[in-house]
């Protein structure tokens, strides 16, 4: 695509070229009232990027990830206790991995960042319910979150870019009730 006007922004010829594939396992089992699920996904990502036609090997990425899964169940009663374990993945959108600026208004331009990596999320929840009462805990390990920051723009104070980047890994606890 082209940005209008050029004098505020490069024309921009990106393509991107991204071949997935990924396989799931699980396994469950009762030892008398607890009840076992167990789970294993592979996922496989061979992501090219393209500049004008021209192949970008550092922008370029290839990912092989694994994302265990374990959920563990036990009725005590009329109380129901669950611990549960899952690893996810967010992976940047193909408009958050463009490389143009974008002219929003007269103070804002808005940019992509072909330099982000995926975010994985480690999360480790309780949950126990009685009757209508529902207790939840949720621990979270997040590591590379991409996050929206605004910068000054070509050294004018009055101009703003937001962009996309990767902050520093950080762990998170919620409750509910």
């Amino acid at each position: 695509y082209a940005i209008i006007p050029n004098t505020l922004a490069d024309n921009v010829r990106d393509r991107i070229k991204e071949d997935m594939s990924s396989a799931f396992v699980t396994y469950s089992r009762d030892f008398g009232k607890l009840n076992m699920e167990a789970g294993l996904r592979y996922e496989n990502v061979d992501f090219k990027y393209y500049d004008d036609g021209k192949y970008m090997a550092e922008q370029s990425k290839t990912y092989g990830n694994w994302f265990p899964s374990l959920a563990l169940s036990l009725p005590v009663g009329k109380t129901q206790m669950q611990l549960t374990y899952a690893t996810d993945i967010y992976r940047p959108s193909y408009n958050e991995l463009r490389s143009g600026v974008q002219y929003d208004d007269q103070y804002t331009y808005e940019s992509g960042n072909p330099f982000l990596v995926p975010s994985i999320t480690h999360n480790l929840t309780y949950g126990l319910s009685w009757e209508w009462l529902n207790l939840q805990l949720v621990y979270s390990h997040i590591s590379d979150e991409v996050c929206t920051m605004t910068q000054t723009y070509r050294g004018d104070p009055m101009l703003s870019l937001t962009r996309p980047e990767n902050i520093n890994s950080y762990n998170s606890f919620q409750a509910g009730l």
